[in-house]
């Protein structure tokens, strides 16, 4: 059993120099998958609208509204990832990837 420990703890201090990116990649992910529901919902809100209020609006979402949540989002995830110790670390990173792909294949993103 020592022998499965230490090998979870190298692999996740090997993990850890990537934390910010492996945190922006589920971020990116995850919102990947539900970013088309966000779309709809704001096209939706927007219709009644003139077309110039629902450009100046979608272009303002998308520009920094998608942005903000990513980056922001991703540093949340990044933030407690790192509180993780090295015991779990390695296999909650491997959890939250497979279960997003499951997200992603119920969704038909896959």
């Amino acid at each position: 059993m020592e022998f499965l420990e230490e090998l979870i703890a190298q692999a996740s201090h090997g993990l850890r120099h990537y934390n910010s990116q492996i945190a922006m990649a589920m971020a990116a992910t995850i919102f990947f998958i539900y970013g088309g529901g966000i779309h709809t919902f704001i096209r939706k809100t927007m219709a009644a609208y003139h077309f110039i209020v629902r450009l100046a609006i979608f272009a303002l979402i998308c520009a920094f509204g998608y942005g903000l949540i990513t980056v922001y989002s991703a540093k949340l995830i990044a933030f407690l990832l790192q509180q993780l110790t090295d015991l779990y670390y390695a296999p909650m990173v491997l959890s939250v990837f497979l279960l997003v792909g499951f997200l992603a294949d119920l969704k038909k993103k896959m």
